[in-house]
């Protein structure tokens, strides 16, 4: 029986973390359970590992079992998501195939500014923005146009991201900004806000990509006074305002010519950063049509009540199939980098000989 080692974070890590709910511990538990249980379906023996820290133990286990894929929900190490790449790191310099993005993508994606260069040096469409640190001022807004999202540089599942994030004036925006200084120890971005639908693609595969499906927030039972964004509360607090009033539809009712764009844009965004076999990209788009890109997830939520379950499921996929096809797309791209590994190694001797004849 063929082996897959299941690595996930500690849930008391989980529950360290800044603003962490009961709600999002019991999706990372749920996310856990059910990959456990497909995989054990599809007849897999699952060796299922709590991570923490790296520690010898750990990273000798992964050496001794350096055949065997990992399937990698580790979003963090020590409560600290800006180490998420680390064991990807480790794993991609040891030849460990797994599951997901590799170090770089998530580094880049987790760098909410940095990425945004990425996508203007590549003509991916992007609001505007500013990396706000150390004293904020009003001149620290200067050449962005009102209204503004204030978002935490490093961070994911909307930590740090509220009804108060969208501001309408540079006082709001220095309160704003001063609180993710300060109460969340990380620079802000201040990104020009958007105002209209909010679609996510959901992508998988290798060489080529595809979109599985597009879904679409509904705002329309979000109480008028709060912005049309997904903010911490909509995806984890369910009593509140925010979490009722943010329905997902799966698929996202669109007109062919905006489908074709989004596709486009998504499939051109998950080659630029490099993700691989499973991603997530976010959208906004403007009454007139234009889309722009606000946010990249490598490594998306898999539980069964997350987005990209459903995007799956609306194409015919049970979970367990959804799981059988990430573990075919991480292993295909592991055989053919080994295939390619020996050819190289093939090919230097036969160079050198005819260097030296």
């Amino acid at each position: 029986m063929d082996k897959v080692i299941l690595l996930y974070n500690d849930y008391l890590e989980i529950y360290s973390r800044t603003e962490t709910s009961p709600g999002e511990l019991i999706e990372a538990f749920s996310a856990m359970k059910a990959i456990k249980d497909s995989l054990e379906s599809l007849g897999y023996d699952v060796i299922p590992i709590s991570v923490t820290k790296l520690n010898m133990e750990l990273l000798s286990l992964l050496k001794k079992h350096k055949k065997t894929l990992v399937f990698n929900l580790c979003e963090s190490l020590e409560g600290n998501a800006e180490l998420e790449k680390t064991l990807p790191d480790f794993m991609e310099k040891h030849g460990i195939v797994y599951t997901g993005s590799g170090p770089e993508a998530i580094e880049g994606c987790l760098n909410k500014f940095r990425v945004k260069k990425t996508f203007k040096n590549n003509g991916i469409p992007t609001p505007s923005g500013a990396l706000i640190k150390g004293t904020v001022k009003a001149s620290s807004f200067k050449g962005l146009r009102f209204p503004l999202i204030l978002k935490p540089v490093h961070e994911d599942a909307s930590i740090g991201i509220a009804s108060a994030s969208v501001v309408y004036n540079e006082a709001e925006a220095i309160v704003r900004a001063n609180f993710i200084i300060h109460e969340l120890r990380q620079p802000a971005v201040a990104e020009e806000y958007i105002e209209g639908r909010e679609v996510t693609a959901s992508v998988w595969g290798n060489n080529p990509p595809s979109m599985i499906e597009l879904s679409e927030i509904d705002f329309a039972e979000l109480p008028t006074d709060l912005p049309k964004i997904v903010t911490y509360n909509s995806k984890w607090n369910t009593d509140s305002p925010e979490y009722i009033g943010t329905k997902p539809v799966c698929p996202a009712i669109v007109t062919p010519e905006l489908r074709a764009r989004l596709q486009e844009i998504a499939i051109n965004t998950f080659k630029t950063l490099k993700l691989r076999d499973y991603g997530r990209v976010d959208m906004r788009v403007t009454s007139n049509g234009e889309p722009y890109v606000i946010d990249v997830n490598p490594n998306p939520d898999l539980s069964p009540d997350a987005g990209f379950f459903r995007a799956a499921s609306s194409k015919g996929f049970d979970y367990i199939r959804m799981i059988d096809r990430i573990v075919t797309h991480a292993k295909s791209r592991g055989e053919a980098a080994a295939a390619k590994e020996e050819r190289e190694s093939i090919a230097i001797p036969a160079a050198m000989q005819t260097a030296e004849g």
